[in-house]
């Protein structure tokens, strides 16, 4: 079935499109506004700063978002065939895009949902998007675990900051 006839066959998704494009456009008209109170002269200063820089960040950006959607995809197994990776990729910087833009990151996950939603079960999209996201919090939570320590052995810290470190590792695990 085509991307055509599958909207014609789901007219529901019209309005997750229009939701993407409205948060977009919205996301434009802000970065707007900010460019403009900072002035082009700043703004360009900033860049010059960074020089290529610029280019790796976003290259490393883009790879990341490239890698979170193969594990959403992967994630959607046996399903996976029936949507492609684009889509998922697609979705993926849909959502990580609202989830900058809207308070409590959250509203992007939705996002996903429904623009996969058409392509594959609800139900192993649901499964797929939490599955990474449970993913993605355990390795933050080995990182923690694995980092605090070395950081506290190899770098002086207050110890105030020792100490908030340390319980903030105790809460986490």
């Amino acid at each position: 079935m085509t991307d055509a006839a599958a909207n014609k066959a789901h007219p529901r998704h019209l309005v997750s499109h229009i939701f993407n494009i409205v948060v977009f456009a919205g996301g434009g008209v802000a970065l707007f506004f900010l460019m403009r109170s900072l002035g082009i002269a700043n703004v360009r200063r900033v860049f010059g700063d960074v020089g290529p820089w610029l280019a790796v960040i976003v290259g490393l950006d883009l790879a990341s978002m490239a890698c979170d959607a193969a594990a959403i995809h992967a994630f959607m197994q046996p399903e996976a065939r029936m949507v492609s990776y684009v889509r998922v990729l697609a979705a993926q910087a849909s959502g990580r895009a609202i989830n900058v833009l809207t308070p409590g990151g959250a509203l992007g996950e939705a996002t996903k949902v429904a623009m996969l939603v058409g392509h594959a079960p609800r139900a192993r999209i649901v499964s797929a998007i939490l599955q990474y996201n449970l993913v993605t919090l355990y390795l933050s939570v080995v990182v923690l675990i694995i980092c605090v320590p070395l950081t506290a052995g190899l770098v002086y810290l207050p110890p105030r900051v020792a100490i908030v470190a340390w319980a903030g590792l105790g809460v986490v695990v």
